[in-house]
């Protein structure tokens, strides 16, 4: 699996990326674990290749949602690159691969002020803009916009229409109660918008749910078109 299958790595200039190769590590993720915890050191910075990972945000109260989604088009965590600990929880929401390198090594070539630091900061320009269009939808989109968007964006990420998840989880990373999350999915149950079985959702209907997802959708789509055409010199 060829590490530029990350679009952040393919977009390296071709000297910072042989500086970083032999220090490219394929793993495996499997839905469910866990990376790293908030406040603890990350001794790793990860890359995915078609693996999705949810990074959390924790309250003291116990409760907890996703602040945003990383697959292919990013890496995490850049709050990292400034050191310390991570902001975020990172659980694996869909199995796949990624490619980590050691916290060190990339800190010591993002210093070096060249093509990764530019194109590291370009990924947290649009993560920040992706987490500030989180936040308004949260507050202004109804429980169906929103779980219709998670499930676009779901399936747009892993190019397939089945999704392993149950509802307690997307209550959880939306921060919603799951009886709302169940009633959502029960309505595009029977507007056959959607097939389930225990643990896994199909969108078998596609443009049903387009009309049902909130305009933040379409936004963020415009906005990864923005990003994945932009100039590194834009930065």
């Amino acid at each position: 699996m060829d590490p530029k299958s990350n679009y952040l790595l393919s977009r390296l200039p071709a000297s910072d990326f042989q500086r970083l190769q032999p220090h490219f590590e394929l793993i495996s993720l499997q839905q469910g674990q866990v990376l790293y915890e908030t406040d603890v050191p990350v001794h790793y910075f990860y890359f995915p290749v078609d693996a999705v990972v949810s990074l959390y945000v924790l309250l003291g109260d116990g409760y907890t949602a996703e602040s945003a989604s990383v697959g292919k088009f990013s890496m995490f965590p850049l709050s990292l690159l400034a050191g310390g600990c991570s902001l975020n929880r990172a659980v694996v929401r869909t199995s796949g691969f990624a490619y980590r390198v050691p916290s060190q090594v990339l800190r010591d070539e993002f210093k070096r002020g060249e093509g990764l630091m530019q194109v590291l900061l370009e990924a947290l320009k649009w993560m920040l803009a992706k987490i500030t269009l989180s936040s308004v939808c949260s507050r202004h989109h109804s429980i169906d916009q929103q779980v219709a968007q998670w499930l676009l964006v779901s399936i747009d990420s892993t190019q397939t229409n089945s999704i392993k998840v149950t509802h307690e989880q997307i209550a959880r990373m939306l921060g919603f109660r799951r009886e709302g999350v169940t009633q959502t999915l029960g309505k595009f149950l029977s507007r056959l918008v959607i097939s389930s079985v225990r643990g896994q959702i199909e969108v078998i209907n596609r443009p049903a749910l387009e009309k049902i997802v909130c305009p933040c959708y379409w936004d963020m789509l415009k906005q990864e078109k923005q990003w994945s055409t932009a100039d590194l010199l834009d930065v």
